[in-house]
């Protein structure tokens, strides 16, 4: 096919009319081809008649079909006829084609049709001041990329600096342990009076039970009860057997020192050779339990400390040096520059507040438009800019704006009072602003995973000190449950940030048909209308598979659309 566009005036005026036709002509049954949709900026257009003219002469069946549509200029000026553009399927080529027109310029001059501002009717709505966003959390942007670094080192380093803290202090080396025992016990036995046997198993004992204590690095109170020392000898590396003739021979000096008269026979080994074998066995088998050398120690919890300092420092000037852009040249220029750049903006928002109150809707549009483009993250700017836009009837821009400073500020109240105002398809499905405080979230999740790891620290130094387990399971029951609201709060956080992203979603500028292939000649399946939100897909050729807010999927043109991150319809 091949497309010409002719106007039947090469001048007009406002207000008087005009007609475009549109001529598709080739080979093929052109009587089926569909009218296509026109919308031209500086004028309204109504279809008008159509005409076919088809040859059957020859062998293949050729035509042409004739669209006409009765302009009326809106504004006066030079203007162009935009490219028109219509798709269809070449069998011969087996894929989609697009036959264009030419642009066609023309002088409209003023008329008589008056095209006033929007009426005095028209309720003003109230204006936000500038900001407005969500305040920065522990000196981090939590809902932007320049605090990946600061969260990421806050998650990493509590668990280390928690392992590190819960480590046991290494106990001083004890003397070693056969040449002191032989030495005590020999001297005891040199000195035993008549009751030689009970005397010789209660210092034996008292000597055992101290030189165990030291081997072990537990206070020797911890361990006079047998069913403490026995789980502290397992807890230490100690095998099963040996720690079963430790308790053996504990029990038989219990007896032959307590027992008095009752035991009258000779021991089979003597005590001082028995205790001397023992701890030989456990001074072998028992871990050396122990930390890092305190210097390596405070070395690593200094670097940590350091890290995560510098992690919220640069990330804190990264999200400073994005929101101002002054000149870096020197200092000084610098500071002249992002004072002067912050007053102008300042008399810029005035003086597009000013046109609002005065009623002058499209100059405030377009004034808060620009102040949108220099700051994107401005809140009551673009906030303003749907108001202004809303105000002037446009609703893409009113979209735009608002649906952006609803994403940035989720929790605003008097936000979602404005998106109820738009179209169903603005605000439904995807659309949908939850509002949900992500840099709270992001907060909560970060200072519960530290929590957590801190009880962790505690319990776990409290049972290498053998210190009594009243706390132990409070200690152990918080700290997972503070790790399970950290994941918790990690998760809603991430839904948080998909949710109120931008990435991926646009705005239909005019009412378009959806169809179920890209192509004007696919089965259609509804339409869509001016500011409703969709989701893109994939893109081909000039058509655009796109996810409607109301769940149905489709192709439409790609020139209907406008990506919501932008900050008009012309980019």
């Amino acid at each position: 096919l091949r497309a010409v566009a002719h106007l039947s005036a090469t001048t007009a005026r406002v207000g008087d009319p005009l007609v475009l036709t549109l001529r598709l002509q080739g080979i093929g049954n052109v009587k089926l081809l569909p009218r296509p949709s026109v919308e031209i900026e500086w004028a309204s257009a109504v279809p008008g008649s159509e005409r076919v003219a088809v040859d059957t002469s020859g062998p293949l069946v050729r035509g042409a079909k004739e669209f006409d549509w009765i302009l009326t200029p809106t504004q006066d000026g030079n203007v162009v006829l935009p490219v028109l553009r219509y798709d269809y399927f070449d069998p011969y080529l087996k894929q989609y084609s697009i036959a264009e027109t030419k642009p066609t310029p023309l002088v409209v001059g003023a008329g008589v049709l008056a095209v006033d501002e929007i009426g005095e009717s028209v309720v003003l709505l109230p204006l936000r001041a500038r900001g407005g966003a969500t305040p920065p959390l522990f000196g981090l942007e939590l809902l932007s990329q320049n605090s990946l670094l600061g969260v990421l080192a806050l998650w990493l380093v509590a668990p280390i600096v928690a392992v590190l803290l819960s480590l046991p202090r290494r106990a001083p080396r004890p003397t070693p342990i056969v040449p002191a025992t032989l030495a005590s016990l020999r001297a005891l036995e040199a000195t035993a009076g008549e009751d030689h046997h009970a005397t010789a198993a209660r210092g034996t004992r008292r000597v055992l039970h101290a030189l165990l204590a030291s081997r072990l690095a537990v206070p020797a109170h911890q361990i006079v009860a047998h069913r403490e020392l026995e789980r502290v000898l397992r807890r230490r590396g100690v095998s099963r057997a040996t720690t079963r003739r430790v308790m053996a021979f504990f029990d038989e000096l219990d007896q032959r020192g307590f027992a008095g008269s009752v035991i009258a026979s000779e021991p089979t080994t003597p005590f001082a050779d028995t205790a001397t074998v023992l701890l030989a066995l456990v001074d072998k088998e028992a871990v050396r339990s122990g930390r890092a050398i305190p210097v390596a120690r405070r070395a690593v919890l200094f670097g940590s400390a350091l890290c995560v300092c510098t992690a919220l420092v640069s990330s804190h000037e990264v999200a400073a040096q994005s929101a101002a852009v002054p000149d870096l040249t020197t200092p000084a220029r610098s500071s002249v520059g992002a004072s002067n750049r912050n007053g102008t903006i300042a008399a810029a928002f005035t003086l597009a507040s000013d046109a609002y109150l005065a009623r002058r809707f499209s100059e405030a549009s377009s004034r808060f438009a620009d102040l949108a483009r220099e700051q994107p993250g401005d809140v009551g700017i673009l906030a303003n800019w749907g108001t202004a836009a809303w105000a002037n009837g446009d609703t893409v821009e009113a979209v735009m704006g608002w649906q952006r400073a609803a994403r940035l500020d989720p929790m605003a109240a008097d936000l979602h009072e404005r998106l109820a105002l738009l179209p169903a398809g603005a605000r439904g499905g995807f659309a949908d602003v939850p509002a949900i405080p992500v840099p709270m979230v992001q907060a909560i999740a970060v200072a519960s995973w530290v929590l957590a790891w801190c009880l962790f620290a505690a319990y776990r130094r409290r049972r290498m000190r053998e210190a009594t387990r009243r706390w132990d399971r409070v200690l152990r029951v918080g700290a997972v449950t503070l790790g399970v609201v950290a994941m918790t709060a990690v998760g809603v956080a991430l839904w948080g940030r998909s949710a109120l992203g931008l990435s991926g979603l646009a705005i239909i500028v005019r009412p378009e048909t959806m169809h179920v292939a890209p192509g004007t000649d696919a089965d259609a399946m509804g339409g869509v209308s001016t500011g409703d939100v969709v989701q893109l897909i994939e893109r081909r050729d000039a058509w655009q598979h796109v996810r409607h807010s109301d769940g149905r999927v489709g192709w439409v043109p790609a020139i209907r659309l406008v990506a919501l991150s932008e900050t008009s319809r012309s980019e």
